[in-house]
């Protein structure tokens, strides 16, 4: 029999939800998620080529991860595409005509 105080499962990702549209709400947040988009690959390869032209599949997985990590956020803070080109746009500074760096 499931106890009274035990959450559950439904309920709790409502909480977390929550948390997540208040944290990133926030001008802190709104700050942090901006850094995250124009740092962690969002808007440009993750393939990454040194002055030899050789690439590292280890660094292609860490910087996809870093990726997946602000897609996740986004996902959850329900953003449509247009928000995400229009957050895109604004972390590089401006209109970047839907091709960014």
């Amino acid at each position: 029999m499931k106890k009274v105080e035990e959450k559950d499962t439904s309920q709790i990702q409502t909480e977390l939800l929550l948390k997540y549209k208040k944290c990133f709400a926030s001008p802190e947040g709104a700050a942090v998620l901006s850094d995250m988009i124009r740092n962690h690959h969002l808007a440009s390869s993750t393939v990454y080529f040194d002055r030899g032209g050789n690439s590292s599949p280890y660094l292609l997985y860490y910087n996809e991860g870093a990726r997946n990590v602000v897609l996740r956020i986004l996902t959850v803070l329900e953003k449509t595409p247009e928000d995400i080109l229009k957050m895109q746009s604004d972390a590089i500074g401006g209109d970047s005509g839907g091709y960014f760096r």
